[in-house]
C-alpha cells in the first residue's frame, strides 16, 4: 500500500536519481477545484486516478477515506479555502499538495491550432493523465508567447482532438459535438459533467471523429476544464482565421453555464 505524504506549501519532495518518478514519469496525477473550502467533483476524479493506474500497471492501493482525510488536514494546516488540490500517485507514495487556483482567461479565448505536435491516438498513455505532461507545458507556453489564450491539437489521423489543457466542444445544426475519446483525448471531468447536462436537458450530442474544417460552420464553440468550467471561444487561428464567433452569447452555451453552476454546487464537498 503506498504511502499517502502531505505537502505542505514550503515542503519538497526528495527522489533517488534512479527512481521511475522521477527518471521516466512513471506517475499519474488529478488537479482538483478546491473553491469556498469546498472540494469538486471528487469522485470522478478518485475513480479516473484508480482506472488510469489498473490500466497502466500502477499499484493504487491508497483508501478513498484516507487520502479525503490527507486532503482536509493539508487544508487546514495550510489554510487553503481557494486553490487547485492535487495528487500525484508513483509506485511506492501518494502525494497530496496544493497550489494557488490556475488563471482563467478574462473573455472568450483564443486558441492557436498546431499541425505539427500531433496527439498519438494509439499511445498507451492517451487517455490519461500521466507526468509526461511537458509536451502540453511547451505547446501552451509558446502559444501564449504569442498571444493566444491555448493551443488546439489533431491527432496523427488528422482529426480534431483537445487543447493542451481541455476539451473541445462545438455547436453545428443545433448539435453539441465533442471529439470521441477514441481520438486519443484526455477524457476529462468537465467534459463528462458536460455532455451529461446536456443529455439530461435532451439536447443532441455528439460524441464522434470530426476534421478541422467541422469548425468553418460551427456556430459556437467552448473548451472545458475543471478550473475554468464552460470558457467560451472568439477565435480559431492557424495560418489564418479559421473561426470567429461570438460563442460567449449562443444560447446552448449560455444555458450550459447555467446549468454546470447547479451542477458545481451539488457535487462539491465541504472540507
Amino acid at each position: 500500500m503506498q504511502k499517502i505524504v502531505i505537502l505542505g506549501s514550503d515542503e519538497m519532495v526528495v527522489f533517488h536519481p534512479t527512481n521511475a518518478g522521477f527518471a521516466y514519469g512513471c506517475g499519474l496525477f488529478e488537479t482538483i477545484k478546491l473553491a469556498g473550502g469546498r472540494l469538486y467533483f471528487w469522485p470522478a476524479h478518485w475513480r479516473r486516478l484508480q482506472g488510469a493506474a489498473h490500466t497502466l500497471g500502477i499499484e493504487c492501493h491508497c483508501n478513498e477515506t484516507a487520502v479525503l482525510a490527507a486532503i482536509r488536514e493539508l487544508v487546514r494546516t495550510e489554510s487553503v479555502v481557494n486553490g487547485t488540490i492535487k495528487l500525484s500517485l508513483f509506485a511506492d507514495k501518494l502525494y497530496v499538495y496544493s497550489r494557488p487556483p490556475l488563471s482563467v482567461a478574462d473573455g472568450p479565448l483564443r486558441l492557436k491550432v498546431d499541425l505539427e505536435s500531433r496527439i498519438n491516438e494509439h499511445s498507451h498513455l492517451a487517455g490519461h493523465k500521466t507526468h509526461n505532461y511537458m509536451e502540453n507545458f511547451l505547446l501552451l507556453q509558446e502559444c501564449r508567447r504569442q498571444g493566444y489564450h491555448d493551443v488546439l491539437r489533431m491527432n496523427t489521423s488528422g482529426s480534431l482532438a483537445e487543447t493542451a489543457v481541455g476539451n473541445v466542444f462545438f455547436i453545428h445544426a443545433g448539435q453539441l459535438c465533442t471529439p470521441s475519446e477514441g481520438v486519443g483525448i484526455l477524457p476529462g471531468i468537465m467534459r463528462a459533467t458536460v455532455l451529461e447536462m446536456a443529455r439530461s436537458e435532451r439536447m443532441d450530442t455528439n460524441a464522434g471523429v470530426f476534421s478541422l474544417d467541422a469548425l468553418k460552420s460551427a456556430e459556437a464553440m467552448f473548451v472545458t476544464n475543471v478550473s475554468g468550467g464552460i470558457l467560451p471561444v472568439f477565435q480559431v487561428c492557424s495560418r489564418e482565421i479559421l473561426f470567429e464567433k461570438d460563442s460567449e452569447s449562443h444560447p446552448t452555451v449560455k444555458r450550459l453555464s447555467v446549468l454546470l453552476a447547479r451542477v458545481e454546487e451539488k457535487d462539491s464537498i465541504a472540507l
